[in-house]
């Protein structure tokens, strides 16, 4: 254990400036802790791994923790999972590492939930990705559905349901379905709810991490400049016919962006528009009710 733990620590001191381009704030004991949590859940946890740390460095390194920690690959990635509001997440590339700010979406999901005057409310997911959110919001009973278009990701968060469901009360169901969710199917939701793509490809592009531009696939992130005000007015107007009267609409946004947002909602009829921040002051999220 000893020769892993030197080999952690040489690792580190010599890799230490582009290790902290891509992983801001990681220290040493940081980086063993992450190391160690890959070890334990993965195969390689047998005793020769821990005593042969040349080996570890040498043979397959492509597929192994230090080569991709060199490349800069997010942690998350690394591990398979990611912990997210109250539980453990399986992620893989295909899909969007969910944020911290993004529990506070899921916590106004919760409250919205709880003023709902029914045994089973609907929820809609738009843009499901990992699952987290719906999943999350699965404290409160109710049915809901969650699309995407990448058949990946429904995967990945039908798979996260399947190992989380227990958690959650008995008739709790998710029916994850891969589609384009701009179709109207006549079903109508008490809470319809999204973290969607909200970056400018060419605005924006500056401001994004370039850990999160190398890693993070670009269908989850980005919407092109030319496209954008089109994108969300055929968005809202979708949301809107998803909706049962007085319902309500939650979504994650760009700061410099979810004021023109409000404005697109309040043409296509939405009600108590409102512009939420998050803990850091930033304009993050939309509120938005249907005329009942």
């Amino acid at each position: 254990m000893e020769s892993i733990g030197n080999f952690v620590k040489d690792f580190f001191q010599q890799n230490e400036s582009a290790l902290l381009k891509d992983y801001p704030g990681l220290s040493l004991e940081i980086l063993k802790k992450k190391f160690f949590e890959f070890a334990g859940s993965n195969y390689l946890s047998q005793l020769e791994f821990y005593s042969s740390p040349k080996w570890w460095s040498e043979t397959h390194k492509n597929e192994f923790f230090f080569e991709q920690l060199k490349d800069g690959k997010p942690f998350q990635y690394i591990l398979g999972e990611t912990f997210f509001y109250k539980y453990l997440f399986n992620v893989d590339k295909e899909v969007f590492i969910p944020r911290p700010e993004t529990e506070i979406l899921v916590e106004m999901g919760i409250a919205e939930l709880k003023k709902i005057k029914k045994t089973t409310p609907k929820v809609l997911d738009l843009g499901t990705g990992t699952g987290a959110i719906v999943i999350s919001l699965g404290e409160i009973p109710c049915e809901a559905e969650a699309f995407d278009q990448n058949p990946k990701a429904i995967d990945i968060a039908e798979k996260n349901f399947f190992k989380l469901k227990f958690n959650f009360p008995m008739q709790n169901k998710i029916n994850f379905i891969n589609s384009d969710f701009f179709e109207n199917d006549g079903k109508k939701f008490d809470l319809v709810i999204s973290n969607p793509p909200y970056i400018k490809k060419v605005e924006d592009y500056g401001t994004v991490h370039d850990q999160v531009k190398r890693f993070e696939p670009d269908l989850a992130l980005f919407i092109e400049d030319d496209e954008y005000e089109s994108w969300f007015s055929r968005f809202l107007n979708i949301v809107y016919l998803k909706l049962e009267p007085n319902g309500v609409f939650l979504m994650e946004g760009h700061e410099n962006h979810l004021k023109n947002i409000q404005k697109q909602a309040q043409m296509v009829g939405f009600l108590d528009i409102m512009v939420l921040k998050d803990l850091t002051g930033r304009d993050r999220f939309l509120r938005a009710r249907k005329n009942g």
